[in-house]
């Protein structure tokens, strides 16, 4: 993977492959329902030579720090703090589709 200056644009490909992980992850979050957790995606992508930077991307954070407890287990955080992410995700997603809708 080669790293890239902040204004470096993306490659079209690129951004097109990370809407399908986007949309793919959205899929998995409808059929698992509650059962769904953000840190199995996290860690696949991990797993890829994904950057954390990229994995925030991808999964709506914010930057790396945002998803740093999915990729590194930090113990302090507790199961309704996740359980609210998942929560705010789902309303994001839903902010996102009617936005496309329009």
């Amino acid at each position: 993977m080669v790293k890239k200056n902040k204004t470096e644009e993306r490659d079209p490909i690129e951004k097109r492959l990370d809407v399908l992980i986007k949309f793919e992850i959205q899929r998995m979050r409808r059929e698992l329902g509650k059962e769904f957790n953000l840190q199995e995606p996290a860690k696949i992508l991990q797993s890829s030579d994904f950057s954390p930077s990229e994995i925030a991307s991808i999964l709506n954070k914010k930057g790396a720090t945002a998803v740093a407890y999915l990729l590194y287990g930090n113990n302090e955080i507790k199961e309704e703090e996740l359980k609210q992410e998942e929560s705010n995700l789902q309303e994001e997603d839903k902010e996102e589709v009617i936005k496309d809708e329009r």
